[in-house]
Order: structure tokens, then C-alpha cells, then sequence
């Protein structure tokens, strides 16, 4: 990467080019990601296989996995580019959410602007929105602010006359700093329960994520227990009042998709399962009816079978032998199930021979 200014906070994931020119601070760049020359990214979040053509402004923004920017855009705080998404040369964004697809949902919400084929710029009829205008040949499209997280803080100074105490100072030192778990847990927390009242698009929620997870640096087994315990943490589930089952089955008719994107292979349907363990010991509601979650979760072919055999047999016959007696009903039912299955393909294996 010659002649690439490279500032603080920048990280690049394996595969990557940076054009002669450019300049990249406080950014982070994921695999494959290509980016051309004269550019300027500054709290931008680039994912996998995205390219940003020459000469292009990012400043706090995420553009999508396999996204493509044209040359000589700009796009500025809040902007959210969705996977996929091709944004034709010329295009200024600021504040603006742009999906490669368009859902019977968004039609049925808010407005929609075409930029090409594969790039909607959706806007939600209860947000305020600023008129569009052009300017010379760029399109110039000023949203309201859709997503108010990414963007430039303002800086203010208020005058005081209040010097602290050095037993004020003291006491603000010895106050713990939130590590960054706990940090990036809240704000998945946050992400999911406005996507779910505002039945947001699961793509746009789980960009949000993946930037969460890049600035925090999380592992992908951090990130699959993370995203399960913020659903399990939601309002809806955890101040529930009264069925908890149902509750749970609203929350995943929204917000699936997004577990699906992270609960995939069977070390993640641990990591989901594991996250129980937590939400067990937390919630009450789910304490009482953690076998019928469990089973649910199968049913939606979050976890398996084996999945669930090997969680259960890995929890601690002290620890936690009230979680065991709890799920030793279903346990029982899936080893029989799975007898089942090994006797009819012993069958089946005897009459082809």
C-alpha cells in the first residue's frame, strides 16, 4: 500500500488494498475489501468484499458486505450501506439507510428513492426527512437522522466556576470503567430492541452488529453469545408479565434472521446454548420454562439435536443440577429419538444388503 496514509485506529483484514493517496483514519476494513485511489475514510466500518471506487469521501458510516461505492461519492455521518448495495458514481449521502432490495414491509412504511438497481434509499414515514435537492451533477440526498449512532459528536464548553475536590477526583479513579463485553453487549441490546419496535430490516441490524463487533474487536464465538443474550434481554423478554413463550416466539418472528446470520455451525448452537445457561440464572421467567426454550429453539432449527446432547452433557452435575433436571424430560425424549433414527437406518442398511 504505497503512498497510503494510514492515521490511528485503523484496521485491515487479510486480502485488502488501499490505493495510492488515500487516507484512512479511525476506520476498519474487513476481508478482501478493495478500496481505490484519492480516497478519504474516517470512522468508517468497511465489510467483507466491499469496493469504494477512486476519489470517495466515508466519513462515520458502514458500507455492506460485497457493497459497491461508486467513484466521487460522498457519504457522511449515519449513512448505512446494506450487502450488495451499488451506489452509482456521484452519490452524496448523509443520514441515509440504502438497501440493495426492497421488502413488502418497506413498501408498506416508508419511502422509497431509487438509485440504481441495486440500491433503495428507504425512508420511514414517522422519521423527519430534509428535502432532496441536486447540485451540479451529484445527487445530493439529505435524510433525517435514521441512524444518529454514527456520527460526528459536537464538541461544547460550558463555563464554570467548579473546581472538583481531590476526594472527588479519587473517588471518580477508583469508579470501574465498563469493559468491553458489557459495552458491546448494551449496544446489541440497543440495536435489537429499536430494530424490533421499529420492525426494522434484520440486514440493517446485523451491519450494526458487525461494526459493533469490529470496534470492540470481539471474537465470532464472543459475538454468537453476545447476540443471544441481547435477545434474551430485550424488554419484552425480560420484563415479561405474562406468557414468556410467546413473548420469545414475537421476538424471533422479528429478529430470527439475525440469530440465524450467527448461530450456524454446531460450535455456535454451543455458544447459544451456553448464553442460556446466563439468561437461566437471570430471568426467572425463562428458569421456568427453559425446556420448553430449548425445544423450541430446535424446532426453529436454531440448535440441534446434537448440539443440545453435547451442552447437556457438558454442564456441571453440581452446578447447575437444577438446569439439568429441568431439561432431563427433553434430553430423554431426543436420546430416544435418536435411537430411533440409528435403528431404522440399521434396518435400512440390512434389507439393501
Amino acid at each position: 500500500m504505497s503512498k497510503v496514509t494510514l492515521r490511528e485506529n485503523v484496521v485491515a483484514g487479510a486480502g485488502s488494498f488501499v490505493g495510492s493517496g488515500s487516507t484512512l483514519g479511525s476506520s476498519v476494513l474487513g476481508r478482501n475489501v478493495k478500496i481505490g485511489q484519492n480516497c478519504r475514510l474516517v470512522n468508517a466500518f468497511i465489510l467483507d468484499d466491499a469496493v469504494v471506487e477512486d476519489n470517495c469521501v466515508l466519513e462515520f458510516c458502514v458500507v455492506g458486505a460485497k457493497a459497491k461505492v461508486g467513484c466521487k461519492s460522498k457519504l457522511t455521518e449515519g449513512c448505512v450501506v446494506g450487502n450488495e448495495c451499488v451506489l452509482p458514481p456521484n452519490t452524496t449521502l448523509s443520514s441515509a439507510i440504502v438497501t440493495a432490495e426492497v421488502t413488502e414491509d418497506d413498501e408498506e412504511c416508508g419511502d422509497i428513492k431509487k438509485l440504481s438497481d441495486k440500491a433503495f434509499i428507504i425512508t420511514h414515514s414517522d422519521r423527519n426527512v430534509a428535502n432532496s435537492e441536486d447540485e451540479d451533477d451529484d445527487e445530493v440526498l439529505q435524510e433525517g437522522n435514521i441512524v444518529p449512532k454514527m456520527m460526528k459528536l459536537p464538541i461544547s464548553y460550558e463555563e464554570s466556576d467548579y473546581c472538583s475536590s481531590s476526594d472527588e477526583d479519587e473517588s471518580r479513579a477508583c469508579s470501574p470503567m465498563p469493559d468491553d463485553t458489557n459495552i458491546f453487549l448494551s449496544e446489541v441490546v440497543d440495536s435489537l430492541s429499536r430494530g424490533f419496535q421499529e420492525k426494522s430490516n434484520p440486514d440493517f441490524l446485523i451491519l450494526e452488529i458487525n461494526s459493533s463487533r469490529y470496534a470492540y474487536n470481539m471474537s465470532l464465538k464472543e459475538v454468537n453469545f453476545y447476540v443471544v443474550k441481547a435477545i434474551f434481554s430485550l424488554p419484552n423478554i425480560k420484563e415479561c408479565n405474562g406468557n414468556v413463550l410467546a413473548d420469545i416466539n414475537a421476538v424471533f418472528k422479528q429478529l430470527g434472521p439475525v440469530m440465524s446470520n450467527y448461530i450456524k455451525s454446531e460450535d455456535a448452537m454451543l455458544d447459544c446454548l451456553k448464553a442460556l445457561e446466563d439468561i437461566y440464572d437471570e430471568n426467572p421467567k425463562v428458569r421456568e420454562k427453559i425446556s420448553q426454550i430449548v425445544h423450541f429453539l430446535y424446532d426453529k432449527d436454531f440448535v440441534s439435536e446434537e448440539a443440545i446432547l453435547a451442552w447437556h452433557e457438558e454442564l456441571d452435575l453440581e452446578q447447575h443440577e437444577s438446569l439439568r433436571k429441568s431439561l432431563q424430560k427433553l434430553i430423554e425424549w431426543l436420546q430416544q429419538s435418536s435411537e430411533e433414527e440409528d435403528d431404522d437406518d440399521d434396518d435400512d442398511e440390512e434389507e439393501s444388503d
